[in-house]
C-alpha cells in the first residue's frame, strides 16, 4: 500500500515533463506535425527539432525526418505513449545545444490580451508556449487555450520575439501581487443578490433560496471563468488566495466551535444525545467509505485524487488542508474543486426541501 501510495503521488502531480526522442517511425518521413492527429489535444506540444546539427523550433508545418530529434514537453503517461509513435529517448539535450532558441517565464498581467489563445501567440510572435502555471496547477496548452490575466507562460523563442511578447503581455510580478478590492466585493454583492432570489419547485410549500453561500459560490465560479469583463479582473494572486483560504478555514471552525461548545458536552450525555451522536457518525463515514471503496477499486481512482473528492463531497476545507499536507500533487485541490460547488448547492437546496416535505 505504501508503494502504491507513492506512485499516485507520482502519477497525479500536473507538472509536465520533457522528453527528446529520436524519429525512429518510417512512417513519420516526410509527415508534417499539423499531421500527426490528437497532440495538442492530449497536451502535447513539440518545442524543438534538431536536424542537420541545428535546433530549430517547431511549427505545425515542420516536416519530419528519419533521423531528426524532437523535444515533447506533456504529461509524463502521455510522452510514454509517444515512444511507440516517434521513436525510443535520445541521450541528445536539445535545450544544451547551440541555438538561437531560449526559454524564458512570461508573465500575463496585461487585461486587453486576456482572451488570446496560444495559437495566436505562436503566429503573432513566432513563439511556441510549452507550459502554462495558473494558481496550483501546471499544465501543457492545447493550440486554442485562451490565456488569463496572472498566467504564467513558458515560452520557447528567439531573444527579440520574446522581449516583444514579453512587453506586449506585460510580464509584471509587481503588478500581478496587488489584487484588486473593488471586483471582490462586486463579485460578493452580485452572489448575495442572486442568493436572495426565490427558486420555486413544484410540490414545494414555499420557495427555496441559494443564500449566502450558494449566491456567491454561483457568482464566483462565473466570473472566474470569464476573467475579466469591463476593465476589471477577477484575478486573486496566490499568496492573498492563500491568506483568504487559511482565515476562512480558521474563522469557519472557530465559530463551529464557539455556537456548539457550550452545550456539546451537555447535549451529547442526556437525552437522545448519544444516539444522535452515532447517526451523525454512520450517515458520515458509510458514505464515504462506499465512494471510497468504489471509487478506489472499481474506478482505479488515484489516491491523491480520492482525498480530494472525498473532501469536496464533504465540503470539508479542513479534509482538504490535510491532504494537501501529505503531497505536493495538486490532485486533491483539483478534485475537490470539481465537486465541491455542486455538493455545496445540493446541500443548501436539500436541506430546505427536506424540512417543507417531512416536516
Amino acid at each position: 500500500e505504501a508503494e502504491r501510495f507513492k506512485k499516485d503521488q507520482q502519477a497525479t502531480t500536473s507538472r509536465p515533463e520533457y522528453q527528446d526522442l529520436d524519429i525512429e517511425n518510417p512512417n513519420l518521413d516526410g509527415v508534417p506535425l499539423s499531421k500527426i492527429a490528437h497532440l495538442g489535444e492530449q497536451g502535447i506540444v513539440v518545442t524543438r527539432v534538431f536536424r542537420h546539427d541545428e535546433v530549430e523550433m517547431a511549427h505545425p508545418e515542420t516536416v519530419l525526418h528519419l533521423g531528426d530529434v524532437v523535444r515533447v514537453v506533456g504529461p509524463r503517461e502521455k510522452l510514454e505513449t509517444l515512444h511507440l509513435l516517434f521513436g525510443q529517448p535520445t541521450q541528445k539535450d536539445l535545450k544544451e545545444m547551440p541555438s538561437n532558441l531560449r526559454t524564458r517565464r512570461v508573465v500575463v498581467t496585461r487585461k486587453r490580451v486576456s482572451g488570446m489563445t496560444t495559437q495566436e501567440i505562436r503566429h503573432m510572435y513566432n513563439t511556441v508556449v510549452s507550459r502554462v502555471a495558473r494558481p496550483d496547477v501546471e499544465f501543457t496548452p492545447s493550440p486554442f487555450l485562451r490565456i488569463q490575466y496572472g498566467d504564467q507562460l513558458t515560452v520557447v523563442g528567439e531573444d527579440a520575439d520574446l522581449d516583444r511578447l514579453a512587453k506586449d503581455l506585460g510580464n509584471s510580478l509587481e503588478q500581478l501581487n496587488y489584487p484588486e478590492i473593488l471586483p471582490i466585493f462586486i463579485g460578493i454583492a452580485l452572489g448575495v443578490l442572486l442568493g436572495s432570489v426565490p427558486i420555486n419547485i413544484p410540490g414545494s410549500t414555499a420557495p427555496v433560496k441559494l443564500g449566502l453561500a450558494g449566491g456567491p459560490l454561483l457568482v464566483a465560479i462565473a466570473l472566474s471563468a470569464k476573467g475579466t469583463i469591463a476593465g476589471l479582473s477577477w484575478h486573486l494572486p496566490k499568496s492573498s488566495n492563500l491568506i483568504l483560504r487559511e482565515i476562512g478555514i480558521v474563522l469557519f471552525l472557530a465559530a463551529v466551535g464557539l455556537n456548539a461548545g457550550d452545550e456539546f458536552v451537555a447535549t451529547l450525555l442526556q437525552g437522545d444525545g448519544l444516539k444522535w451522536f452515532g447517526l451523525g457518525v454512520l450517515i458520515t463515514v458509510a458514505p464515504l467509505l462506499g465512494v471510497g471503496l468504489v471509487a478506489r477499486w472499481y474506478w482505479k481512482l488515484n489516491y491523491m485524487s480520492l482525498c480530494g473528492l472525498l473532501a469536496g463531497s464533504m465540503t470539508d476545507p479542513p479534509a482538504l488542508a490535510f491532504a494537501n499536507s501529505i503531497t505536493t500533487s495538486n490532485a486533491p485541490s483539483i478534485a475537490y474543486a470539481t465537486v465541491y460547488p455542486f455538493v455545496m448547492i445540493l446541500r443548501i437546496l436539500c436541506a430546505q426541501l427536506l424540512v417543507q416535505f417531512f416536516l
